[in-house]
C-alpha cells in the first residue's frame, strides 16, 4: 500500500472515531433528575437540586438533608462544606448510593444557589 493511501486511511478512521466520540458524548451528559427519581439512578452519577434541611458537618464528613416539594435524601460530603446553612437552595452532582438499605448522594460537587 502506497504511503498517501495509509495517510488517507489513517485520516479517515481518525474523523469517524471523532464522529462516534462526539455522538457518544452528547448522550453521555449526567442527567438532572427530580429527588422522587433518584432510585432509578442506583450506581450512577446525577445532578439534582433542593431546600438544605438539616445540615451536619464533622471534620471527615458531612450531611445534608435533601428535600424538595415531594421527597428528601441524604447528601454525603467527604470534602469539607462550610458555605451550606439550613433553607439554602443548593445543586448537587453525585453519585447516587445504597447505604444501610437507604438511598443517598455521595457529592462531587455542591452549589449555593442563593
Amino acid at each position: 500500500m502506497k504511503d498517501s493511501n495509509l495517510i488517507k486511511l489513517c485520516l479517515t478512521i481518525s474523523i469517524i472515531g471523532l464522529i462516534f466520540l462526539s455522538i457518544y458524548a452528547e448522550k453521555a451528559e449526567t442527567p438532572r433528575i427530580k429527588l422522587n427519581e433518584v432510585e432509578n439512578y442506583l450506581g450512577k452519577t446525577v445532578i439534582t437540586n433542593g431546600i438544605a434541611e438539616r445540615v451536619s458537618v464533622t471534620p471527615t464528613v458531612s450531611f445534608i438533608t435533601l428535600r424538595d416539594s415531594s421527597f428528601r435524601t441524604t447528601i454525603v460530603a467527604f470534602d469539607p462544606i462550610s458555605n451550606i446553612r439550613r433553607d439554602d437552595n443548593i445543586t448537587v452532582t453525585g453519585q447516587v448510593k445504597l447505604y444501610k438499605n437507604e438511598l443517598e448522594i455521595v457529592a462531587e460537587k455542591i452549589e449555593k444557589l442563593n
